[in-house]
């Protein structure tokens, strides 16, 4: 199951406005003929109607709130304009966001080129991925999160040399 955590205070109190949402766990969809998927209500709870999706680095598609999109656009703008990779980057990770709105059913639009980009076609999953969420095709994320898994102990391993 999938739940949106606030970090809890030693009070036992949600943290005041502005602290940072956690999104975990995953939720499979079918995906209308729109191009619309659900946003689970775990998620959407506490989220403000609009949305930012663009490419993610692998085949899925990154969605984040409006608090996190300012703090990675403001990271984006501050790349130096005399770095090739900084342009290219923020070119291709900027020219295809999207704000969209959820609807009044917890809906939200992905744009037929992010479709594209991921291969979502009929069933879509979104992953919570600590400060964003990720749609994957399903199929993808089943393949992916299948050799992933393979690899969890090396990765953790990794991962932990690096202060986790």
């Amino acid at each position: 199951m999938l739940y949106l955590w606030w970090i809890v205070g030693a009070s036992g109190e949600k943290w005041k406005e502005g602290e940072e949402k956690v999104f975990l766990g995953q939720f499979r969809h079918k995906v209308d003929g729109k191009g619309r998927i659900t946003i689970p209500n775990e998620f959407r709870k506490d989220l403000s109607p609009t949305l930012y999706l663009t490419k993610g680095i692998e085949t899925c598609i990154f969605i984040f709130t409006e608090e996190e999109w300012l703090k990675i656009a403001g990271r984006i703008a501050a790349l130096p304009l005399a770095r090739k990779v900084g342009r290219e980057f923020a070119r291709i990770f900027l020219a295809n966001a999207t704000a969209q709105v959820i609807d009044g059913q917890g809906r939200v639009m992905i744009p037929k080129h992010l479709r594209e980009h991921a291969q979502i076609e009929k069933k879509a999953v979104t992953v919570g991925v600590g400060t964003r969420i990720e749609v994957w095709a399903e199929n993808w994320w089943d393949q992916y999160s299948q050799d992933v898994e393979g690899k969890f102990g090396e990765i953790t391993e990794n991962i932990m040399d690096s202060g986790i």
